[in-house]
């Protein structure tokens, strides 16, 4: 048998690379984990010629193998005198790192790197040359940079509604809020941010929403109520109307709480007008939760929220996988199949009434009817939203459907939604607004109001936009429309988009048509 030769060890790099490493199995593995570290590693001698690198080092600066021996600054003729100088600083024993540092390149482009470059020693104490340790980081910034637009652009839409909205953790402890809920606690985002109720209500009010939450935390059961809600000060500020929910990762496991409060002070007061004067108009102002529902092709039901399973009697399982015949009465099934053929034959949406019996009990909805596509635009089915008008409610429902089918859920909101930049451009718009407009969105996109509305009804609008720009409020107002085959009275809410650093680079609008309400208050008062 064969001696294993005793590795030799080496008392510098220097040596390393001189020497024959297939005698050392030291060495071969000291050579081995440079060149196979999945950073780029290059070690140089006090000349900045090539001792050793790593492959990622060759890939990163697209160099062959056979630099070993030549000088970096042959190999790189246009180094920046700054980077010789910090060699030489380097070379004279010093440190030196940057955790972020951008490179930009000739033809334009540039790389975020995160370096770091540090002396060797030989066995003498002699700095021997330097090692130099580099990872490209551009997709990580890159990563970073599109979650602050993304979180940026979220805020801005949360701050444009009306509503409050809020999200605790498990502890009670505030996550984030939109600003219409700070300011109705009295108090600065940040003031609120990591605090508990406790420390922002008096006891009575805090005890009160931090059982509410825990039941949502404890049962995952969602919960709608309309309640009087307190400011920070103890004072009933209103009659509300608040959905909490629990607040899941993509595994299900519930981190917390997120509450929804719709200010319903107005429409709770028309609606005791309404009962004292016995009135039909109470059906169109009493509210209730939408039933949302997706079928394919076949008229099956592939999902339905709990609000429609709870109507119909029945649980979500028993529902889906069937199809309108198993669930509804006959003389109902042939008029909602017809519906249902046209949206998805002709591929357009459609808003309209329609009455369902259930028993002896008529109701009057209000429907959307919707084509679902897949990401290329095949028609997989259809997505229905379904409100009870004899109520008016608002309701909010939270779909975890695929990315797709959660854009045409929204496409197929009655509400109106536009995104413009500071020239009164439009940069996005739902397919109600340019159907209320109507334009197809492709002739919308790039064009300010004045080019697609009458000329005084555009000013008009660009007028407004640019004091919310101006201003950096955001407004809530009612205005009767009658321009361009637009008509009807709406309430529109605009606000300012902001960037990640809060500079404004457009606006947000958000309108309903409240004509029919505008029509029962008026009724009411002729009474």
């Amino acid at each position: 048998m064969s001696q294993i030769p005793e590795p030799k060890m080496f008392p510098d790099i220097q040596s390393l690379a001189t020497t024959d490493i297939n005698d050392n199995p030291l060495a071969i593995a000291l050579y081995q984990a440079i060149e196979y570290a999945p950073m780029g590693i290059a070690i140089f001698n006090q000349d900045m010629q090539y001792l050793a690198v790593s492959h990622k080092w060759l890939e990163i600066y697209k160099l062959t193998k056979d630099i070993i021996g030549k000088s970096h600054y042959e190999i790189f003729p246009d180094v920046p005198e700054k980077w010789k100088q910090i060699h030489q600083k380097c070379l004279a024993g010093a440190n030196a790192h940057n955790n972020a540092d951008y490179f930009p390149r000739a033809d334009g482009s540039g790389e975020w790197v995160n370096w770091s470059i540090r002396p060797w020693h030989l066995a003498t104490g002699e700095v021997g040359g330097i090692m130099i340790f580099s990872e490209n980081i551009t997709q990580r910034k890159q990563t970073e940079e599109d979650l602050r637009e993304s979180n940026t652009l979220l805020r801005s839409i949360l701050n444009s509604t009306p509503d409050y909205i809020v999200v605790k953790d498990v502890q009670g402890q505030y996550v984030t809020l939109n600003s219409n809920a700070a300011n109705f606690m009295g108090r600065a985002v940040e003031e609120i941010i990591g605090k508990n109720d406790f420390e922002l209500m008096p006891l009575e009010v805090a005890r009160k929403y931090t059982i509410q939450d825990q039941q949502i935390i404890t049962t995952g059961i969602n919960t709608t109520d309309e309640e009087y809600l307190c400011s920070a000060d103890g004072q009933i500020n209103g009659t509300f109307r608040t959905t909490k929910t629990p607040w899941q990762d993509t595994d299900g496991n519930i981190l917390g709480v997120i509450a929804l409060a719709s200010d319903i002070s107005d429409r709770k007061q028309a609606e005791e007008d309404l009962r004292h004067s016995n009135t039909l108009i109470r059906s169109v102002l009493d509210s209730t939760p939408d039933f949302i529902f997706v079928k394919d092709c076949q008229g099956r039901y592939v999902t339905v929220n709990t609000e429609m399973a709870n109507f119909l009697g029945k649980s979500i399982d028993e529902i889906v996988g069937k199809d309108d015949t198993e669930i509804f009465s006959s003389d109902v099934v042939s008029e909602i199949r017809a519906k249902d053929h046209e949206i998805m034959t002709t591929g357009k949406t459609e808003i309209f009434e329609e009455d369902v019996s259930f028993g002896t009990v008529k109701t009057t909805f209000l429907t959307t009817k919707a084509p679902w596509r897949d990401a290329q635009g095949n028609i997989l089915g259809l997505i229905g939203i379904t409100r009870n008008i004899s109520d008016r409610k608002q309701t909010e429902e939270d779909l975890r459907e695929s990315n797709t089918l959660l854009r045409s859920i929204l496409e197929s909101t009655p509400d109106f939604i536009v995104v413009k930049d500071c020239q009164g451009r439009h940069v996005a718009l739902n397919s109600n607004l340019a159907n209320l407009i109507g334009k197809p969105i492709e002739d919308i996109i790039g064009k300010v109001d004045t080019e697609i509305l009458p000329l005084d009804f555009g000013q008009k609008i660009m007028a407004q936009d640019r004091h919310i720009m101006t201003t950096g409020n955001t407004k809530t107002f009612e205005e009767d429309i009658s321009s361009g085959g637009i008509n009807g009275t709406f309430l529109t809410t605009k606000a300012p988009w902001r960037d990640h650093q809060g500079n404004i680079i457009g606006l947000i609008g958000i309108t309903r048509n409240i004509s029919d309400r505008k029509q029962a208050e008026l009724a009411l008062q002729k009474k």
